[in-house]
């Protein structure tokens, strides 16, 4: 893999023309010329973005420039998933009675019995992506995502782009916790942990300098 090079100490150290292109592809030249009618970021905070966090819909303001309808969810989260207990589900007395419900012998795992399971499931899934990665002849695109969570949590995201039998194939490799500041350094470390757990050191040639670092 090769360096990311920012060129921050030179004259286009300042240049939003990569901002402005992906705006354009995502919400069309209309949008961006209603943002800059307003005159300075402090005014668009003030008017379209605060709207749109009041009623939760970009679209309420900017028509997206592909085709296609538009699809978001307003559901608010359960209590399973704020307690971050999605197993404990299988004990909720509606749910057994629901399933028992003419059958009262219906066999319903437990949640440590759904999460072992589940545990398995992914390390015979992870074993074999990272087989089938190591056994690739062409090379492997990395790309990598970090942000923060509502709950103020960092997370940091790890994807493959390959290409396989002609067709783009894009997969997650794995999704862990930052708990440090999102440097440069703290994100490369990260990384090759990240190829170390899955084997994949040996198709980053760097990937054992970051790790010495």
């Amino acid at each position: 893999g090769k360096p990311v090079r920012r060129f921050l100490d030179t004259q286009d150290a300042a240049s939003s023309g990569n901002l402005f292109k992906h705006a354009r592809q995502c919400w069309g030249g209309k949008a961006i010329s209603q943002a800059k009618e307003l005159g300075d970021a402090t005014r668009v905070h003030a008017t379209l973005v605060t709207n749109i966090l009041k009623t939760g819909a970009i679209t309420e303001y900017f028509a997206p420039a592909k085709k296609g309808a538009v699809v978001y969810s307003n559901r608010p989260y359960t209590k399973l998933e704020i307690r971050y207990r999605p197993f404990a589900v299988a004990t909720d007395p509606v749910l057994l009675r629901l399933m028992k419900s003419g059958r009262p012998l219906f066999f319903v795992p437990s949640p440590r019995m759904i999460s072992r399971d589940v545990k398995i499931v992914f390390a015979g899934r992870r074993h074999r992506m990272s087989a089938m990665l190591l056994a690739y002849p062409g090379p492997l695109h990395f790309g990598t995502d970090a942000w923060m969570s509502p709950n103020h949590r960092a997370f940091i995201a790890f994807t493959v782009h390959l290409e396989v039998k002609g067709t783009a194939f894009s997969v997650l490799l794995d999704l862990v916790e930052l708990a440090k500041s999102h440097s440069g350094a703290n994100m490369a470390a990260a990384f090759g942990e990240m190829l170390y757990d899955l084997g994949l050191e040996e198709k980053v040639s760097y990937c054992s300098r970051l790790l010495a670092a």
